[in-house]
């Protein structure tokens, strides 16, 4: 007479960590929804629930850490960063930056590049991808923006 031995509940396989790619790509549309409402409350707080870091862009291009900067960095492996416009810039975007792109660049420092399709309402096409050097962030893809009503 054979002994039935009971069953090992089986245990899944474990599964792989999200890959960064799967992560910015989850961060993004989130980002998307949080603009979408064009009220700085909640894209401030989605911005928050992500752990970002507030960045501000020098004259040289260089990214740091400030408590006011344009541009929210949220790392997506212990290295890299996808950098996102912060809720001020995305609120004030219609009337300040719409009709010139060239404003737009003062301020983003080449971080984003722009797409003029005239609906007057910034739209994240692509996030800007930067990495960690020490205390300071460095570009390594820019993103790109629409909503401009010019073509310059």
């Amino acid at each position: 007479m054979s002994e039935l031995l009971p069953s090992a509940a089986a245990e899944p396989p474990p599964t792989a960590p999200p890959s960064a790619s799967n992560i910015a790509r989850e961060l993004v549309a989130g980002y998307q929804a949080a603009i979408a409402e064009r009220s700085k409350g909640p894209i401030r707080e989605w911005l928050a629930q992500n752990n970002s870091i507030t960045l501000d862009i020098s004259e040289d291009g260089q990214l740091m850490p400030s408590d006011g900067g344009p541009i929210a960095a949220i790392m997506v492996d212990k290295r890299h960063a996808i950098l996102l416009p912060t809720a001020a810039f995305v609120v004030d975007f219609a009337t300040r930056f719409a009709a010139s792109q060239i404003s737009m660049r003062q301020v983003m420092r080449n971080c984003f590049d722009s797409v003029a399709d005239n609906s007057g309402e910034m739209r994240l096409q692509a996030p800007a991808i930067a990495s960690r050097d020490g205390d300071r962030w460095v570009l390594d893809k820019p993103g790109r923006l629409s909503g401009f009503t010019d073509a310059s």
